[in-house]
């Protein structure tokens, strides 16, 4: 068994994701986080229509940066990681208006850090969905885990969303 931290990477999809309504799409196959950190300079009850879908459902692919409605977790390695982190920390300096590369390293790490927390109880090939909502300023985060692609879930438990409003992320 591998000890490396498991992160979520974006399934393959043969029928539309969900995603089509998102804008920009991420490719299949990048990995991915869930990407409330993509909003922390925008408003999202004044997002314009795709922006408000991606918003919604959306994780965040980290090499087109589009966005996907579903998630695979599968095994990453610590190298592997590293890269993530500076590329996610780049691209939230260049793109989301982050004031420094010491503030961008600090979310680009947070987020990664949410979503290894995410996946780590879950199995390899298990799938996910986010749900986000605004409430009361903040932003809330439900996560439904189905099966994998050639298993489903089956069982206590099996579909069922876990909210995860203690760590409300308000994507500073």
């Amino acid at each position: 068994m591998s000890t490396d931290p498991f992160l979520r990477r974006l399934l393959r999809t043969v029928a539309d994701d969900g995603s089509a309504g998102f804008g920009r799409r991420a490719q299949p196959g990048e990995w991915a986080v869930p990407g409330a950190c993509a909003f922390a300079a925008e408003d999202p009850a004044q997002l314009p229509a795709a922006r408000a879908a991606a918003f919604e459902s959306g994780f965040l692919g980290l090499g087109s940066q589009g966005w996907s409605a579903e998630v695979e977790v599968v095994d990453i390695d610590a190298r592997t990681l590293d890269g993530l982190t500076l590329r996610l920390a780049a691209w939230l300096r260049e793109e989301v208006g982050a004031p420094d590369l010491d503030t961008a390293l600090a979310v680009a790490r947070e987020e990664l850090d949410y979503a290894l927390q995410l996946a780590a109880d879950a199995a390899p090939g298990s799938r996910l969905r986010v749900t986000r909502r605004l409430r009361d300023g903040d932003i809330h985060e439900e996560y439904r885990l189905l099966g994998s692609a050639t298993q489903p879930q089956t069982g206590p438990g099996a579909g069922s969303l876990f909210d995860l409003v203690g760590r409300v992320r308000d994507g500073h």
